[in-house]
């Protein structure tokens, strides 16, 4: 039998690109998965079990590699990936887009920064189009709204600021991701250091961007490993950060503005812009001799997967290992869970929002959404094996 390991997450630790030399920046994590690993080798050892390891960047490969002896740790592709429609720039304008912020409003990703900075920017750089995500659908989004109406009032004296509001549909994701000649992702270092990103990882899939990324962050780090030309600004500095994108945006506004050059890391590229789902078939798929043995008729074990319904999300990301499932002679069903708090049943936003704020002091990302999809689950447990909730 084979178990494929996915981590999503860094261990707490880092490779030292100067000394070689292994990091450890968050013992508590790194010492959490040194004895989980350490246990699954003996696990591995007892029941003759293979285990195969794999992560989502080489930052996090090389120190899981330091813990696991037992084999080699690889390298598996974006788990944002699907096959993309090419979006057009949408109707409006000709100037070139710069993407200020796309994703749920949040602190830790630059929401106000964003704002701020573009605000300055609408006015320095008139011939710009300056894009704009902003769930307000989003849990407690409405603590945003005055950032959002400062940004909107810079953008009226050269009409170059479009705010998109509310969860984007999968074609008005794509056309805004593929629309853009410049990327910002201005997320705060302390909480995106070490912490990776599905935005970066779509921007990556379509072709060649210029990106702004903020200093000391994962993304910084990344844009270098594939060897990616990029600008890098300090967080939370907007004089500075004008000074240091006059170049870049002053050159993109023209006609004669070039492309950035290809990235120069094309097999890491190659390997994280794959189908996730096909991968992981891959690494599952044994000999014909030692096939997964199929159940009989009446007797299929059944699988109900759980998974934050992302609109912009494909089949071959998230769910992709799904098909792969069903030909072992799985039942698989799907239970996908919507975001935000419209279906809790609460029609005062006050108290919708206080539950929020008391469910994501134990854990931040949780939606209100998630207490109807649960008691549905719970409702329709006795029907499956195997729950298993995908994030």
């Amino acid at each position: 039998d084979k178990l494929l390991l996915l981590t999503m997450f860094h261990v707490g630790a880092r490779i030292d690109e100067e000394s070689d030399t292994l990091i450890v920046f968050n013992p508590k994590i790194y010492i959490r998965h040194k004895l989980a690993f350490s246990a699954l080798a003996q696990l591995q050892e007892r029941l003759s079990l293979d285990i195969e390891l794999a992560s989502s960047c080489n930052s996090y490969v090389q120190p899981l590699q330091s813990l696991w002896k037992a084999g080699k740790v690889d390298l598996h592709p974006s788990v944002c990936f699907r096959e993309r429609t090419v979006a057009d720039a949408g109707p409006g304008t000709d100037r070139k887009r710069v993407l200020l912020y796309l994703g749920g409003p949040k602190e830790s990703k630059g929401f106000e920064f964003a704002a701020l900075l573009g605000a300055r920017l609408a006015s320095e750089f008139p011939e710009l189009q300056f894009l704009f995500h902003y769930n307000d659908g989003f849990p407690n989004a409405a603590r945003f709204e005055p950032h959002v109406n400062a940004l909107r009032e810079a953008g009226k004296q050269h009409g170059n600021v479009d705010i998109v509001r509310g969860n984007l549909a999968r074609k008005d994701y794509d056309r805004l991701v593929a629309g853009s000649q410049v990327m910002m992702l201005l997320y705060d270092p302390e909480h995106y250091r070490h912490q990776t990103s599905g935005v970066f990882w779509d921007g990556l899939q379509q072709g060649n961007r210029h990106w702004v990324v903020t200093q000391t962050t994962w993304l910084h780090n990344e844009l270098r490993e594939l060897g990616i030309q990029h600008e890098t600004i300090p967080f939370g500095n907007v004089d500075e950060s004008v000074q240091s994108l006059r170049v870049l945006l002053g050159g993109i506004s023209g006609p004669s503005a070039e492309r950035p050059p290809l990235p120069s890391n094309r097999w890491y590229l190659h390997r994280l812009l794959s189908p996730l789902g096909d991968w992981v078939g891959a690494r599952l798929r044994k000999p014909r001799s030692q096939q997964h043995t199929r159940v009989t008729p009446g007797s299929r074990p059944r699988v109900l997967v759980i998974r934050t319904n992302y609109g912009h999300l494909g089949e071959l990301s998230t769910g992709g290992f799904m098909p792969y499932l069903r030909s072992f002679g799985l039942d698989v069903d799907e239970f996908k869970v919507n975001i935000g708090d419209d279906q809790l049943g609460v029609t005062d936003a006050h108290q919708r929002s206080q539950f929020a704020k008391l469910a994501q002091r134990h854990l931040r990302s949780y939606q209100p959404n998630s207490v109807v999809a649960e008691s549905a689950v719970q409702r329709i447990a006795e029907r499956s094996d195997i729950d298993h909730f995908v994030d």
